[in-house]
């Protein structure tokens, strides 16, 4: 326009990777604008046995059938070991995956379910407790149905006794002495 202003209606990102704009007007120099396009379900961050992160929900994550934080975490000693997904405001869900790549191609799992939570016993916090062996594995913290919001995913190491009827999953070719209670 006449103060030098220009705008354009829309620009609609095109597929994951690097995707360039070139805007020309008469009389002044080309103008390119990049973005770069990631996808949500291609990304994890790391979580370390035995600490607290804290995390949020959004319509920008990762949407297979709900939304989905990915997390890795690296078992360096077979053992028991437990994950808490706790929210005030959104109903969670938690899945334990044996590989670091759960959920990365489009909801196309590459890597076993090793344990799966929604709602422990008296809340609707998700809880899962697994005899795992030494590698890495993957962690999905998602909700019921589309809800979004604000969360913290813990872990620890746990004791190996099972009490009080507890649900405990087991990787394969894992060995350990349990105490049933």
């Amino acid at each position: 326009d006449a103060t030098g202003t220009a705008t354009v209606g829309s620009w609609t990102l095109g597929t994951v990777g690097l995707n360039t704009l070139t805007a020309t007007a008469a009389g002044l120099p080309a103008v390119t604008f990049t973005a770069t396009v990631t996808d949500p379900c291609a990304t994890a961050v790391a979580h370390v046995i035995g600490s607290t992160t804290n995390g949020e929900l959004s319509p920008s994550d990762c949407r297979i059938g709900t939304f989905v934080d990915q997390y890795t975490i690296s078992v360096a000693t077979a053992g028991a070991y437990v994950f808490s997904h706790a929210s005030s405001v959104i109903d969670a869900v938690l899945l334990l995956f044996s590989s670091t790549r759960a959920l990365g191609e489009r909801g196309t799992n590459n890597g076993l379910i090793a344990g799966i939570d929604d709602d422990s016993p008296t809340s609707t916090n998700a809880t899962i407790k697994a005899f795992l062996t030494a590698g890495n594995y993957t962690l999905s913290a998602t909700s019921y149905d589309l809800e979004t919001g604000p969360y913290t995913l813990s872990s620890a190491s746990a004791s190996s006794a099972i009490t009080n009827c507890e649900i405990v999953f087991a990787m394969p070719a894992i060995s350990m002495t349990q105490t049933l209670q």
